[in-house]
């Protein structure tokens, strides 16, 4: 599945308002510029702009979750996020933060010992 599909899938969202899947569309629009775009061998600016036009699905495709009142679209596009920060070397504690958040809907959650739990983006 590519950019055609991801454009195909957006238009008969407008043309039906049926917007259930709305927020995956953005989320897995932005892992596929991760995937494919994203790949080690770019550099430079080439790297940087797909990297920010996948963090702008993601940020999208949150933003359609939380309207929708969705938490699985939430966690899945917050989880997209950290992933993607996690690759670019940047810290991801906000967006791991919101899946938290998302997932436990304001159960106290305690948060992991970084000691025991090195990488808490593998725990979601």
């Amino acid at each position: 599945m590519g950019l055609g599909a991801m454009d195909r899938a957006r238009a008969w969202i407008e043309r039906t308002g049926v917007r259930l899947l709305e927020a995956e569309v953005w989320r897995m629009h932005g892992e596929w510029l991760v995937d494919t775009r994203g790949a080690t061998h770019l550099t430079g600016a080439s790297h940087l702009a797909h990297f920010a036009e996948a963090e702008a699905c993601f940020r999208d495709a949150l933003a359609v979750a939380r309207g929708q009142g969705s938490r699985w679209g939430e966690l899945r596009a917050a989880m997209s996020l950290a992933r993607l920060r996690e690759r670019r070397g940047e810290t991801y504690a906000a967006e791991l933060a919101e899946a938290r958040q998302c997932l436990h809907a304001g159960v106290p959650v305690p948060t992991p010992d970084p000691e025991l739990c090195p990488n808490p983006a593998s725990m979601l």
